[in-house]
């Protein structure tokens, strides 16, 4: 076994995501498996050749620590986004912000998400997933892009009655889809 020590590639990291995604492994994770967890780490690391058994429980432990910290960027009021996210352009989606955060967050999503010691029964809404979540904030986003759009064209002539109505639809539409979603958590 080549022990590597530089960074981890994508497709390493992805190795341990295949093999949690796995629900037959992922069972052999979880109290009263019966398994340990170096004996898990171990089935991981055979399936990554350039790493240590050491090295992938490290990067293991580091990956359910950064899913942890994006899914607190998910769970903050104002769903995660900045003024200086949306002014810059630095990030276009939530999404996006949060991939960046957690490489694979929405397949750790999928794998951790209804875990109570990751999501507490009293933070976990059965009916709003952070994909749910991502998607209204996106609906949010090209609202205001919408109004920010339409008062750049009011600066240089009126808006017409069509374009108008579009804006207000649009924000009617993200207002609810945003209410809904905060109403389930």
């Amino acid at each position: 076994m080549e022990s590597n020590s530089g960074d981890w590639s994508k497709s390493e990291i992805e190795q341990i995501v295949l093999w949690l995604e796995d629900p037959i492994k992922l069972r052999r994770t979880q109290k009263g498996s019966g398994e340990t967890k170096k004996h898990w780490i171990s089935a991981i690391a055979s399936t990554i050749p350039s790493r240590s058994e050491a090295q992938v429980g490290y990067k293991y432990d580091n990956l359910k620590k950064s899913y942890r910290e994006a899914l607190k960027l998910a769970d903050q009021s104002g769903w995660g986004l900045g003024e200086e996210d949306l002014v810059n352009g630095n990030t276009l989606s939530l999404r996006g912000k949060l991939e960046k955060k957690c490489p694979f967050f929405a397949r750790l999503d999928a794998i951790w998400g209804t875990r109570p010691n990751f999501r507490p029964p009293s933070l976990f809404s059965s009916g709003s997933s952070s994909q749910e979540t991502a998607a209204a904030a996106d609906t949010l986003i090209n609202a205001l892009q919408s109004v920010q759009n339409a008062i750049e064209i009011d600066d240089d002539e009126d808006i017409d009655e069509n374009n108008a109505a579009e804006v207000e639809l649009q924000s009617e539409i993200a207002y609810s889809g945003l209410s809904s979603v905060a109403h389930e958590r």
